[in-house]
């Protein structure tokens, strides 16, 4: 609860929406209390010592005080509010001082108002005349500026949330109405804390481009549930001055769900340095945007509650159920030494087709989950003085056309993108490269294509993909030596 003495104005503030705002008839001195709530006798109980025959009477314009929900226990804060001058109203003081200010200094007056005085601020301003409409527009196209010129984010996104209460309808602030999606250039750096918990360090940076101002955020893709779990309360504010549900579901937030799949799907077939370099592009337009990172409490408290717990006999084909054991595999084995080191894949191998998992343990040696990471870069395995990629593509899948021009070359120049930060990171380690192909008959291609774009140094080799074991499923092992 905010109560301005001076006005009488009291403000319930919730974490739901707008605040209900009424009048209140109380002789409290300025400063915090603590309150419950007795809602049979319908009285305000005060947990602090105050002087008796204290009174407190709420009249909110709308529902009955009593009947509402409350997190108990309530705060109340007093303020002795703004007495004007020559007894004229204090509302009209504070719209006249708006009119001498700069947009900035504007931002700054407003984040000095209590929260009932603000909300009954605007509500003047979006209620009266258009030129009031007009000082509210400008306001949300200079919170950037005012984020620059003032060390106040917290008052600032205070003050852009009882803005957009009046401008802004609540689906245009969901969480879900994101305009575009990309992988953030973060998701490559390795995070050791989240490996030990077993969490992806893949990262989607949602752009909000149609709001004003410009937002972003970006969410781990463990943040977003492959469940269907429905939410019973309403959305509440978070990061970004979005709304949020409890948890990030498929019922949820469908939209984001949806962005999560096709991503991960994207990852099953193309290196991330390629994806990164195209977000990067992406990014560089967006980031001056509003940005928060990561989801804040109560939410991600939720969602961590909601996620699954590892298997507890996590292995593969021929592994030990033992959780200590090494991984034991009777077809090419994982390289020991070498210029990298072999580190859990972020996806733990959730982000391919048990295909492509299969065609990369057979073909290279790659166990499931893992990758032989050099320089940044992932490889499949290091044999021979050579970091080995393996390639299961198809001759009329979506890469194939593409290197041979019966498609757009989008595809084709991504995997060239690729081979340049492998053959790189290669060079500088002194080793070579070899890329094993399942299909025979694009080997003669893909040749080409490299020795096209100065690539030649990269073997490219035909290793066919032997049949995967009926009922096959990959599985993570703990560890592979």
């Amino acid at each position: 609860m905010d109560v301005d003495l001076y006005e009488g104005r009291i403000a319930l503030l919730s974490r739901h929406g707008p605040p209900l705002r009424g009048y209140v008839t109380t002789d409290l001195d300025q400063g915090a209390y603590t309150l419950t709530v007795d809602r049979a006798r319908k009285v305000w109980l005060i947990h602090e010592v105050v002087k008796p025959g204290l009174r407190f009477t709420i009249d909110l314009d709308g529902p009955d005080p009593f009947e509402l929900d409350y997190e108990q226990p309530i705060v109340l804060t007093a303020h002795e509010g703004m007495p004007s001058a020559a007894n004229a109203d204090s509302m009209l003081e504070i719209i006249a001082n708006l009119n001498e200010l700069s947009e900035v200094a504007i931002w700054n007056y407003l984040t000095n108002l209590s929260d009932i005085m603000l909300y009954d601020t605007l509500d003047q301003l979006w209620t009266g005349e258009t030129y009031g409409q007009a000082i509210i527009m400008k306001l949300l196209s200079s919170f950037e500026s005012a984020v620059r010129a003032l060390d106040d984010v917290h008052g600032l996104a205070r003050v852009l949330r009882a803005i957009e209460s009046f401008s802004a309808k609540p689906a245009q602030l969901y969480v879900d109405a994101f305009d575009s999606y990309l992988v953030d250039p973060d998701s490559r750096e390795p995070d050791p804390e989240r490996e030990k918990q077993n969490l992806s360090t893949w990262q989607l940076r949602l752009i909000y481009s149609k709001m004003v101002p410009v937002r972003s955020l970006v969410l781990y893709t463990d943040d977003i549930l492959d469940t269907s779990g429905a939410d019973p309360d309403p959305p509440v504010y978070g990061p970004a001055n979005l709304l949020y549900p409890k948890w990030l579901t498929k019922a949820t937030t469908p939209r984001l769900a949806e962005a999560k799949r096709v991503t991960l799907e994207r990852l099953a077939y193309e290196n991330i340095i390629a994806i990164i370099e195209q977000s990067v592009d992406a990014f560089e337009k967006i980031q001056m945007a509003w940005t928060i990172y990561g989801l804040a409490q109560p939410l991600a408290g939720g969602l961590l509650k909601l996620k699954s717990r590892p298997d507890k006999w996590a292995g593969s084909v021929g592994a030990a159920r033992d959780p200590n054991a090494p991984w034991r595999w009777k077809g090419i084995q994982p390289a020991k030494g070498g210029p990298g080191r072999w580190v859990r894949d972020s996806e733990g191998g959730a982000n391919m087709s048990h295909g492509s998992a299969w065609y990369q343990l057979e073909a290279a040696g790659a166990p499931p989950g893992w990758g032989y990471r050099c320089g940044g870069v992932q490889f499949e395995n290091f044999i021979n003085g050579m970091l080995i990629d393996a390639k299961d593509w198809a001759y009329w899948g979506t890469v194939g056309r593409s290197m041979r021009g019966i498609s757009g070359p989008t595809a084709a120049m991504t995997k060239i993108r690729q081979a340049e930060a492998q053959l790189n990171v290669a060079r500088k380690a002194g080793v070579g490269v070899e890329w094993r192909v399942s299909s025979q008959e694009l080997v003669p291609v893909i040749r080409q294509g490299l020795e096209h774009h100065g690539l030649s140094e990269i073997k490219v080799v035909y290793a066919p993909a032997r049949k995967m074991p009926a009922g096959w499923t990959p599985k993570t092992p703990i560890r592979i030596e």
